[in-house]
């Protein structure tokens, strides 16, 4: 009895030990966090500048342990850090950091899917690095002018070997910008966004062509984005079918339309389809693939993994023929390879983006993300996308003639390829 009264004895006091020290920390904690505060209360330039450098920091050592390849050149990462680290107490705003440093020094990783996303912002941003604010406009046909983000054309980043390019990928048919003559096919050295006097969201542009460059100017408009997915029965007896992510959403409605096989044949339009989950991409590519069909692999810093096509309940093994262009990226390159590799449909448009390495989204302190390329990919026969992309078996390019008729010149070439039976690879 009294070995255990010492022992119960011994164990309280240990017991208010703890929670003393627990409510010291605490206590300390807590003490720690309000002279933060009032230090930055008094001190709000030096405060900004700390948490600006405190997001740098954390961004470019999450990119440093975390990126895929073993060969991955430290030396010069480090080097880019100490060439824009001292850029960051001149930002003014958080968002100026995000566009003018950070997204510009992750851009010397010279890989895709190395990127960062700011937190939501009430700024008006540009992707040529200027920033300004959207105060009240001033002209009464401008108060939607926060809903004034449509620049009358899509644009998008493809990578090749030797660095990346911006290109106009397509044009909305009687938009500001194909009244000025912006085409698709158009590179795309400069965008800037700004407010005009009267307070209406501007565009300025810079536009090369045939070795030539040009600029125009223009009032943002406002436009509806598109649904994620979108079928189209063809009079022909063809059916279309577009969907912009491999997510769980396109997964289960590219099911429920390929319940009931249109008579001559299928075009899968992935021209709009930058990507999405490595689970959905192996999942629709059931629909169209025998089950155990190589899909290629992913190659990490420390491990290799095969994927492979899945026992399906819905399979459609008709007419297949598959709409690529600049904006088709990632998973969407890779689907639209495998299934040319195994003859199982023809692909027609334009080159992808090449961009396939698998990405993972980190925090940053503040809401930011910064993603990092954390695998790479090798197609069925070994080769590598990135930085290359996938070349359509039959070059179709669409034209601001095109889109002034109305007309979508790559598609009229997929169904022609159907109706013909020329849809094998």
């Amino acid at each position: 009895m009294r070995n255990r009264g010492w022992f119960e004895v011994r164990r309280r006091t240990w017991a208010a030990v703890v929670v003393a020290g627990i409510a010291g920390l605490a206590a300390g904690l807590y003490g720690w966090k309000a002279y933060q505060a009032d230090w930055a209360r008094r001190h709000p330039e030096a405060a900004r500048i700390a948490r600006y450098e405190r997001i740098f920091d954390v961004a470019w050592k999450t990119v440093d342990e975390k990126y895929y390849d073993p060969k991955f050149d430290h030396a010069r990462w480090r080097k880019i850090r100490d060439a824009y680290r001292p850029l960051v107490k001149a930002q003014p705003f958080e968002i100026a950091l995000y566009i003018n440093v950070l997204d510009n020094m992750l851009r010397q990783a010279g890989t895709s899917h190395v990127s960062v996303l700011p937190p939501p912002t009430p700024v008006i941003t540009s992707n040529g690095g200027q920033v300004a604010t959207a105060p009240r406009p001033k002209n009464e046909s401008c108060l939607d002018a926060p809903n004034r983000s449509d620049f009358g054309f899509h644009f998008t980043e493809v990578r090749r070997r030797g660095g990346s390019f911006m290109l106009v990928d397509a044009v909305r048919r009687g938009s500001s910008a194909e009244r000025l003559g912006i085409a698709p096919g158009d590179g795309l050295q400069k965008l800037a966004t700004t407010n005009s006097r009267d307070g209406c969201p501007h565009a300025t542009v810079i536009l090369s062509r045939g070795g030539s460059s040009r600029q125009v100017e223009f009032d943002l408009e406002r436009g509806e984005r598109p649904a994620p997915q979108a079928r189209a029965d063809l009079p022909s007896g063809v059916r279309v079918l577009r969907f912009d992510a491999f997510d769980k959403a396109s997964v289960a409605w590219l099911a429920r339309n390929l319940a009931d096989p249109p008579p001559r044949g299928m075009i899968l339009d992935l021209r709009s389809n930058s990507g999405g989950l490595v689970t959905a991409q192996v999942e629709i590519s059931s629909y169209f693939l025998e089950p155990g069909t190589n899909l290629g692999r992913s190659v990490a810093r420390h491990s290799t993994r095969s994927s492979v096509t899945r026992q399906s309940s819905m399979r459609y093994d008709g007419p297949l023929v598959v709409l690529i262009g600049p904006t088709s990226a990632s998973a969407a390159e890779i689907t639209a390879y495998a299934l040319r590799y195994h003859h199982r449909g023809r692909l027609v448009g334009a080159e992808t983006a090449g961009a396939v390495l698998a990405a993972r989204s980190y925090p940053l302190p503040g809401g930011g993300f910064v993603d990092v390329a954390v695998a790479d990919y090798l197609t069925p026969d070994g080769r590598r996308l990135e930085g290359v992309g996938v070349k359509p078996d039959l070059p179709v390019a669409q034209t601001l003639e095109a889109v002034r008729a109305g007309r979508d010149l790559p598609l009229e070439a997929a169904e022609r390829a159907l109706l013909e039976g020329r849809w094998r690879p």
